[in-house]
């Protein structure tokens, strides 16, 4: 099966810049409706005191990310803007696990639409390894 992981990339970074988006206008209170939320947990672990760094949203933060990564794909041909994205990618990933951790450990709740932005994450993770790969054996 021939998968195109340039076109998969871009079409995983939208809908993350789409799910950050939500959070964040939700945890900025532009929106009186609330977080949809099938776990339950949404509204339990952005009002935690571990949902601002630095009095940033941690939302505001995955935005800018994702929206850093896109921009940063669209030119990952030049291998130095390659090698920024993959840094931020990586980042990325150990700052999602981070939240993660801290959303099961100590909040103690789970947030349905910060699972799918790690999930993301890990299939950007998982879409590099399998280019690299295709092209090194």
């Amino acid at each position: 099966m021939n998968i195109n992981y340039e076109l998969l990339k871009k079409i995983l970074l939208i809908f993350g810049i789409i799910v950050t988006l939500y959070l964040y206008i939700n945890s900025a209170n532009f929106s009186n409706n609330g977080i949809i939320c099938p776990t339950n947990g949404c509204s339990e672990v952005n009002s935690s005191k571990y949902a601002q760094i630095v009095g940033i949203p941690v939302s505001l933060i995955g935005l800018l990310g994702y929206i850093t990564m896109f921009n940063l794909n669209l030119f990952a041909y030049k291998i130095f803007i390659h090698r920024i994205y993959l840094f931020c990618l990586f980042f990325s990933f150990l700052f999602s696990t981070y939240l993660t951790l801290i959303s099961l450990l100590i909040i103690r709740a789970t947030c349905f639409w910060c699972i799918v932005s790690f999930c993301i994450i890990i299939a950007l993770m998982y879409s590099e390894v399998k280019k690299r790969r295709k092209y090194t054996f």
